[in-house]
This record gives C-alpha cells, sequence and structure tokens, in this order.
C-alpha cells in the first residue's frame, strides 16, 4: 500500500495477485503527524481524516466528524488498470475489473459517535465512485463521530500445504480484510485466490482433486469470522449431504459423509 504525496493523494493498493487498485478521495487538505507517528488530514470541512495501512495491504481511512457542519456523504474513486465497476451486496462493495472480475473490496461501512452509540451509515454508488453516507446532522449524537470504510485486496495473507493423517492438508490463513468479506465472496474470489496461490506448493492440484476440499472451503467461508486459520483435509470423505447438516458438531472437519 502507497499514498502518493500531492494536492490530492492517491492510495495505491498493490498485490502479487490482483491488478493495482487506486483511490482517490478522503484525503484532501494539509497533512499532519501526530505524536503518535499517524499521519492526519484536515480536510478543512469540519472533519479529518487518519488513514491507516495494514499489513495484508488493506487501509482503513477513518472519517473523525467533527459537528454536525459536517457532511453527510464522503466519496471514493476507484480505478485500476482497466475500467472498474462496484457491485453492492449485503452492504460490501465489491470492485470488478473490466473482465467482472474482483480486484478488491470495502467491507461493511461502520459509524459510531464519542459514547458508541451507532449512528446510520450506509453505501451509495454513481460509477465508479463509492459513497459512504453517514447520517449524522439529523440525530441526537455526541461528537466526534468516527466512520470507517476499510478497503483491501488480497483476501487470504498465506497458503500453505502440509500432510495430516496420510493425505494432503491445505491451510489458508484470511487477511483482517479477507474476515470482513461476506461468504459470497470467499466462496468465489477467494477460492480463486487459493487455486491460484504462487509459491512452492501446488495449492491448485490439490483444492481441486477432490471434492471434499471444496465443500470444507465453502463450509469455512460461512463461518469465516470465527474459524481461525481454514485447514482443509483430503483425507476426509466427499459429503452426500450438504456441510450445513451437523455444523455445530463437525466445525468443517467431519468425519462421515453425511453427518459428523
Amino acid at each position: 500500500m502507497a499514498i502518493e504525496a500531492n494536492n490530492s493523494p492517491t492510495i495505491t493498493l498493490e498485490s502479487e495477485i490482483y491488478e493495482p487498485l487506486y483511490v482517490n478521495g478522503g484525503l484532501d487538505g494539509e497533512a499532519e503527524v501526530a505524536s503518535d507517528g499517524t499521519t492526519v488530514y484536515d480536510t478543512g470541512r469540519n472533519y479529518s481524516v487518519v488513514p491507516l495501512p495494514h499489513e495484508d495491504g488493506s487501509i482503513q481511512l477513518i472519517n473523525v466528524i467533527a459537528d454536525s457542519a459536517a457532511p453527510e456523504k464522503f466519496e471514493y474513486d476507484f480505478s485500476s488498470t482497466t475500467p472498474v465497476s462496484i457491485t453492492l451486496k449485503d452492504e460490501v462493495a465489491v470492485i470488478l475489473d473490466a473482465n467482472g472480475d474482483f480486484v478488491g473490496g470495502v467491507t461493511a461501512p461502520w459509524a459510531y459517535d464519542a459514547n458508541g452509540v451507532a449512528v446510520p451509515t450506509h453505501f451509495e454508488t454513481a460509477g465508479s465512485t463509492l459513497i459512504q453516507v453517514v447520517e449524522h446532522s439529523s440525530g441526537s449524537y455526541t461528537y466526534p463521530i468516527t466512520a470507517d470504510p476499510y478497503a483491501g485486496q488480497n483476501l487470504f495473507s498465506w497458503i500453505t500445504v502440509d500432510n495430516y493423517n496420510g493425505d494432503s492438508r491445505v491451510n489458508l490463513q484470511p487477511t483482517d480484510f479477507g474476515r470482513g468479506m461476506p461468504p459470497w465472496v470467499m466462496t468465489g474470489a477467494g477460492w480463486t485466490e487459493a487455486v491460484g496461490w504462487g509459491g512452492a506448493a501446488p495449492v491448485g492440484p490439490i483444492l481441486n482433486s477432490k471434492a471434499t476440499l471444496r465443500q470444507q472451503f465453502d463450509c469455512h467461508a460461512f463461518g469465516n469470522a470465527f474459524a481461525g486459520t481454514w485447514n482443509l483435509e483430503r483425507f476426509r470423505p466427499n459429503r452426500t449431504t450438504v456441510w450445513s447438516y451437523g455444523v455445530a458438531i463437525h466445525h468443517c472437519n467431519w468425519t462421515t459423509a453425511n453427518r459428523y
């Protein structure tokens, strides 16, 4: 992740897997470095922005809304090496390239006042521009209010292959950003990312070698927020009933084809 310093800084999200994703917006105004080392952009419009980069290449843009005179709409224009479009579903923004492939996303928006009271917020789109609407001016809230668009690309931070119970095991660690993505993103773009994972371990051929691995993958995707590291174990039988049956017992690593 890089921030290009100019009058209207451009944020570049970089990945070895996806094309670069550029974000314009949110970092207008004078930049000052706080005592803790964070950079604060004073927009001059009754709110400031603190960009918080993460090790997985994602970034949070913390909007600190000072009072009711601050705007309620915050715009972020996305671009890449090809034209992009934005899909909104389940409160999440998914950014697609010209081929309709995943190139990044923004987790569900949130906003809270100084007392921890939730402030109504949602996303809107206008072409390749994502707009976070924070409905603060009509309510009785204690300022400052913070709102957090969180953008990223990589859904997994690492994937390894080892052996377990006499057969291959694929271990996947979702990124912090990936934890915020809904199941339909992880079972789609997440599976594509995992199958195409580079490095010495032949991840793709193993994942495609037996149906149980995809079944375990999808199961973990639906429990993503609580799943820890995903362990996909090839020795386990293919499911003949839906994996959700008995999930509270088998936790995505079943011992039978139709029960637990």
